[in-house]
């Protein structure tokens, strides 16, 4: 039929990362799919739809259509099948600034992958989001512990994607202040071979944490070059956070309104992780600049957003240590001093019950977002 051609291209399309190109036909499929096709066809059919949905950021939209392949993965009894389908979803809940909605999908996709026939590279996929989930929220050593088990199913199943797991590893250890475990990471996977796109735009957010730790300047010709070369079709929301770095190394009037331009855009998408940390770097380059009142107006919605989510992309309390110093300098010392009582409750509870013990001064006195804020909460 007209329809199977049309989903044929599509799956065709969408593997060829042209997702934009693959939606048009799937949803000219949607219909057929829904009155004639049988159980497997349509499983297949809403999964491929979900992970082209969050190719395009649509996350929203991808999550609706996560949840109908994982359903009907589980009615079919395909245990591999249903892992797997959990597993996109928590991608995808992870990706929206949601990791305890992830971890809870993994932990489904665990017992699922458990009663499987024999183990493959899908226990290695799902420690791979486990570590981004566990790691956004701040549960590190279970993250760590992720990222051991995960690398010893990859390199027996799957070894081209170790260097995936490895990124969350150096994702982990600048997290955690330590930055010499982090070089080191850095400088194997240099070693490697060429990164995943995205990996490679999530090492270069991670390096530019490192320079800020050791004063070095940071590289904007660099992290510009990877913006224009970067193959971040399926990522929209690692562009956006390459243009959030950039301008903030520019630090000019021109990258306020790439900033306010980049948050514009993430709330079309209705991505609010994106928006949170676009508009958190726009309040304080706005306070830098002088512009308090657009500053204190952007900080105070930040801080809202990060009510509702955190980033995936860098350490979860960059946005907080931004909203602090727009505060700061635009004079609401009431809003600073609340965001570094909360930040100091987090960092040390966090400190207390998620930190391997031979990590936690490293973790609060050399990760610079928490230094900042702690030195904040002091004075507070």
């Amino acid at each position: 039929s007209l329809a199977q051609c049309r989903i044929a291209l599509g799956t065709a399309l969408s593997g060829q990362e042209r997702p934009a190109d693959a939606l048009v036909h799937f949803e000219a499929a949607l219909d057929w799919v829904r009155s004639d096709a049988d159980d497997e066809l349509r499983c297949e059919f809403h999964g491929n739809l979900a992970t082209t949905y969050d190719r395009l950021c649509r996350l929203d939209d991808g999550a609706a259509q996560h949840r109908q392949a994982t359903t009907l993965a589980r009615r079919l009894g395909d245990y591999t099948n249903e892992a797997i389908c959990l597993s996109n979803f928590a991608a995808n809940r992870c990706r929206a600034g949601l990791p305890a909605e992830a971890d809870r999908l993994l932990e489904q996709a665990q017992r699922v992958y458990a009663q499987a026939a024999e183990p493959s590279s899908i226990g290695g996929f799902i420690a791979i989001e486990q570590a981004a989930a566990h790691r956004q929220m701040g549960h590190y050593t279970r993250a760590l512990r992720d990222i051991e088990d995960g690398l010893a199913n990859l390199q027996q199943f799957a070894p081209g994607y170790t260097g995936v797991l490895r990124a969350h590893e150096a994702g982990c250890w600048a997290h955690l202040g330590q930055w010499a475990r982090f070089d080191q990471v850095v400088q194997q996977l240099s070693q490697g071979g060429p990164l995943l796109s995205r990996t490679a735009v999530r090492m270069a957010l991670l390096r530019r944490m490192g320079d800020q730790v050791q004063g070095r300047p940071g590289d904007v010709a660099a992290l510009q070059q990877l913006l224009a070369g970067a193959d971040t079709r399926g990522a929209l929301d690692f562009q956006h956070s390459l243009r959030v770095e950039v301008a903030s190394l520019r630090a000019d009037a021109d990258a306020l309104r790439d900033l306010h331009a980049v948050a514009h855009e993430a709330a079309a998408l209705g991505h609010a992780m994106t928006r949170l940390l676009a508009l958190a770097r726009a309040a304080a380059l706005g306070a830098a600049l002088g512009h308090h009142a657009q500053a204190l107006a952007d900080a105070r919605v930040a801080w809202a957003l990060s009510e509702q989510v955190s980033i995936v992309t860098g350490y979860a309390l960059d946005p907080w240590a931004h909203c602090a110093r727009a505060f700061v300098a635009a004079g609401d010392a009431a809003a600073a001093a609340d965001v570094a009582r909360r930040a100091r409750q987090w960092i040390e509870r966090t400190a207390q019950d998620q930190v391997p013990p031979a990590f936690r001064d490293s973790f609060l006195h050399r990760n610079p977002f928490n230094r900042e804020l702690l030195a904040l909460a002091s004075r507070a």
